[in-house]
Formats: C-alpha cells, structure tokens, sequence
C-alpha cells in the first residue's frame, strides 16, 4: 500500500478535479503530498557516500604505517580505488606518488612515462615488501606501488585521499613538509 501512495494521490489530483466536490486546491494539495513522499523516497535511498570503505582499526593502522613511509620518503601516499567507492572492495589501493625526478632516482632503470615499471626489479621487490607490511600491519589485504606523478596525473582521473599525514597544532621540524 505504501508504495502506490504517490500515484494514487497523482491519479486523484487528475481524475477528481472535474465533476467531484473537489476544487483545484484539493488537486494542488494531493501533487504537493505526491512530491513530498516521492522527495522523501529518494533522500531515504540514497546512500551515505562515505570517505572510505575500510573500517576502523584497519584504516587507523594503515594510516600509523604510511606515516613512516611519508617521512621516510618526504613524499604523499593516496588511498586510491574501489575501497573509497563502494563496501564489496576486494584490497586496498595506496599509491606513493613521487615527482618525476624523485622517481628516476630512486628507479634509475625504470621506465618514466609507462607502466613498464612494473618490471624494474628494485620497484617490484620494494612494492611486494611494502604491501605486504601494511597488509600485516592493517589486517588488509593492500596493494602498494609507487608512481611518478606525471603519469599518475595524466592515466588516473580517480578520487585520492591522502594517508599518512597528520595535522599537528605545533608541527615539530622533523613534521615539516614544506618542501614536498
């Protein structure tokens, strides 16, 4: 009964206007009540858009383990992928983007502009040891790469929320990221 309310009061506004003891304020008033509960219907379904699917520890623990990673390496990590989307994510996507030249000197014999990283050796043993410490740390299952900005700029048009960073009332100079 609930779910035709809506239209029966649309069906009464349009076929009791003429020849019932309805005038066009009746008719005004049951489009009025159609659109609220039709309003009302819509605000209830839609759902919560949250910052992040990952639930509490796990994000916590992430967000302690990218700390050091971001002062280790002075650059920004991003939770990146379908556990910012949606509640059924199969891992969780960080990516360390470091400006291009940061990149290069730390994977000389990879590639700049290409994913044909992915085959440089040093990238691999440090991006497979990587997650696999933030999935033991967490509890997760986490994918960990790093990529060069450029290219994570031009190939990646995704949400990125920033992990690893803390907001200090009096940041110490250790803290400092000025020069990121």
């Amino acid at each position: 009964m609930a779910e035709t309310q809506e239209f029966t009061l649309r069906a009464m506004a349009e076929n009791y206007s003429e020849g019932h003891q309805w005038d066009h304020l009746d008719s005004e008033a049951c489009v009025k009540a159609a659109d609220e509960i039709k309003q009302l219907r819509a605000a209830r379904a839609e759902k919560r858009k949250k910052a992040s699917y990952v639930g509490v520890p796990a994000i916590f623990e992430l967000q302690m383990a990218c700390h050091v990673l971001v002062k280790a390496y002075r650059a920004s990590i991003y939770h990146v992928g379908s556990s910012l989307e949606r509640p059924d994510w199969r891992d969780v996507d960080l990516a360390m983007i470091l400006d291009d030249e940061a990149f290069q000197r730390e994977f000389p014999n990879a590639p700049l502009h290409s994913a044909g990283w992915e085959l440089d050796p040093k990238w691999l043993v440090l991006t497979v040891a990587l997650s696999k410490w933030l999935s033991e740390k967490s509890g997760v299952l986490v994918d960990f790469k790093f990529q060069p900005r450029t290219f994570a700029n031009e190939r990646h048009a995704g949400p990125r929320n920033p992990i690893g960073r803390y907001i200090a009332l009096k940041p110490s100079e250790e803290d400092s990221t000025d020069d990121l």
